[in-house]
């Protein structure tokens, strides 16, 4: 029995959820629920699509070919891997923006204090974030103004259209 999905695969998967999941999210109280919801529905997605693959296989498994140098579509290996990864990119992604872009609501400003103070590296890009954290919730905000260590800063908030609470202006008091 051939495993669908290779290491090579789950490791690209695991550091795409990694990455995408803390720049998607960190400005999100809970926001690995978020990227978990996200992930959850790119893997339903993809099984979805290889149980439609599996089932037009059985059907068409007597079609006879007119050109036997082409390779028909039913014996084509389905690209599991790939479409796993950029499923749940695109759902993550799809998560997110639902969450951020069809707010409502009131905002609200909160208290926090700067934690850690970070360069963030992505490849060849690098995004200046601050860690902020107050009694309840911990935040990850990219930001480009420069914070000192342990200064007090007041974080605007506001509920998405899932429900997560996320940080839309970060600026010193």
């Amino acid at each position: 029995m051939r495993i669908p999905i290779s290491f090579i695969g789950f490791g690209v998967l695991a550091w795409v959820v990694f990455h995408f999941g803390r720049l998607l999210n960190g400005n999100v109280v809970a926001g690995a629920w978020l990227s978990g919801l996200g992930v959850l529905l790119g893997a339903a997605f993809t099984l979805i699509l290889y149980m439609l693959s599996r089932q037009r296989n059985a059907r068409s498994m007597y079609i006879m070919e007119e050109n036997p140098s082409r390779t028909p579509w039913y014996k084509k290996v389905f690209q599991t891997e790939w479409i796993l990864i950029s499923s749940v990119i695109a759902s993550m992604w799809l998560v997110s923006f639902i969450n951020q872009s069809f707010a409502w609501g009131e905002t609200y400003t909160e208290r926090f204090e700067v934690a850690q103070i970070i360069e963030y590296r992505l490849r060849t890009h690098s995004y200046p974030l601050i860690e902020v954290e107050n009694d309840e919730y911990r935040l990850r905000v990219i930001h480009e103004h420069a914070f000192d260590l342990g200064q007090s800063v007041e974080v605007t908030m506001q509920r998405g259209a899932l429900g997560f609470v996320h940080a839309t202006r970060v600026e010193a008091p």
